[in-house]
């Protein structure tokens, strides 16, 4: 069992958090990377590959559904790797958001709320390159990652 992965029940719904004195466990990755990769979804901000600047608070957004069920999960949380310290920074994000561009390039009404946003305040914003992981959680389907290729970026 990793020492630093803990199930916590809340309405019935089970949260993964990753908790640790020093969020610098190497095996964070590995295990973030291990869940389903059945997530339909995109950063569209910071955009991949993109320099962002630790002076100003980071707004991110995209879209993000479960692609075998075609629903929206309950709760999705970015997850920030720092590819060198491998310290984690968490967002949870707002779920909701309208996508009509979603549903309709999806041909789903039921998508046209899957925008999410969220704000990480500058302060938790350290130098580095980091690996972003969204996982999509909802006590009918689970933790399932998102598919495609690995969200990067760069913090200066």
């Amino acid at each position: 069992m990793i020492s630093n992965l803990h199930k916590k029940f809340i309405s019935g719904l089970t949260v993964l958090l990753l908790l640790g004195c020093d969020n610098k466990n190497e095996n964070d990755l590995a295990l973030l990377s291990s869940y389903p990769k059945r997530g339909a979804c995109s950063i569209d901000g910071p955009e991949r590959n993109s320099t962002v600047d630790n002076s100003k608070d980071l707004l991110i957004r995209g879209w993000a559904y479960d692609g075998q069920s075609q629903q929206i999960p309950q709760t999705l949380t970015l997850y920030m790797i720092n590819e060198h310290t491998k310290e984690l920074t968490l967002a949870t994000l707002r779920r909701g958001e309208k996508r009509g561009d979603v549903a309709k390039a999806f041909g789903n009404p039921a998508l046209e709320e899957s925008g999410f946003s969220g704000i990480l305040s500058k302060d938790k914003l350290k130098t580095g390159n980091y690996h972003l992981i969204l996982l999509q959680m909802d006590r009918n389907i689970g933790a399932i990652a998102c598919a495609g290729e690995p969200h990067k970026i760069v913090i200066n």
